[in-house]
């Protein structure tokens, strides 16, 4: 910080893209160590979404290359390429590797800002304020206000990037760009929902017209990268024609 005052903060707090960006080196720097390890300690893990383990930056690469549904080929030029296809890991081997088996999976809109709230009434003599018509609470604090003291987390925090509370876990997900991580548990119970409904829909067809009702058609509206899609096909027993219709 240039001159050690909240006015330093003030300039770039609002430029989202700005904070986006500091959030996600911060967090990257602080557990890319910790990831690796989770990741070399946990093969099953290893070899499901996240794939490979090069560093950060091969992580991403072979992520954004070859896609989390596809075969990826793991080692280095003088390796023999493997081929591996992914597999989607539990939700217990997740909370465990990761640590989140307390974690609280319920966002709570009234604790969401507990630590920008400590660092800003605590330590910078300031107030919350809520921005009109939202629910998103910013600092109130004077610009001239002192923030030699603080660390770099708190002024990360007390500027929105909200890292205090975040983990490993966090951090690959955003670098790598996974904003719904699909575990095992979760894609056999929409398969299943999935399931039941195709048997409703058939149902309530025939009662209707005395007669079969042709094969359900699932749409994936929206799909991205086809992950969902690729293991709700796997799950249903991959049975579907040559327009993906099942």
């Amino acid at each position: 910080i240039p001159n050690n005052h909240f006015s330093d903060i003030h300039r770039w707090r609002f430029n989202n893209r700005f904070v986006k960006w500091l959030r996600s080196e911060y967090l990257m720097c602080k557990y890319d160590a910790q990831i690796r390890s989770i990741l070399s300690s946990n093969p099953k893990l290893k070899h499901s979404a996240l794939l490979s383990l090069q560093g950060k930056r091969n992580l991403i690469r072979d992520i954004v290359k070859y896609g989390l549904s596809a075969p990826i080929s793991i080692g280095n030029n003088n390796d023999q390429n493997v081929r591996i296809s992914p597999r989607l890991p539990s939700q217990s081997l997740l909370n465990q590797a990761f640590q989140m088996t307390n974690w609280n999976k319920t966002k709570s809109l009234l604790s969401e800002y507990d630590q920008m709230a400590h660092i800003t009434t605590q330590l910078l003599n300031g107030s919350m304020m809520t921005i009109p018509g939202t629910t998103i609470q910013i600092p109130d604090i004077n610009d001239e206000q002192s923030v030699e003291e603080l660390t770099l987390e708190e002024i990360l925090e007390v500027a929105g990037c909200h890292v205090t509370t975040c983990n490993a876990f966090n951090a690959l997900c955003e670098n790598v760009g996974i904003y719904e991580f699909w575990t095992l548990e979760y894609v056999t119970a929409f398969k299943n929902y999935l399931m039941k409904r195709c048997r409703e829909l058939k149902e309530v067809d025939t009662s209707r017209n005395g007669r079969k009702k042709k094969d359900v058609v699932i749409l994936d509206v929206g799909a991205g990268n086809g992950i969902l899609a690729h293991f709700i096909r796997e799950y249903m027993g991959g049975k579907s024609d040559n327009n993906g219709h099942h």
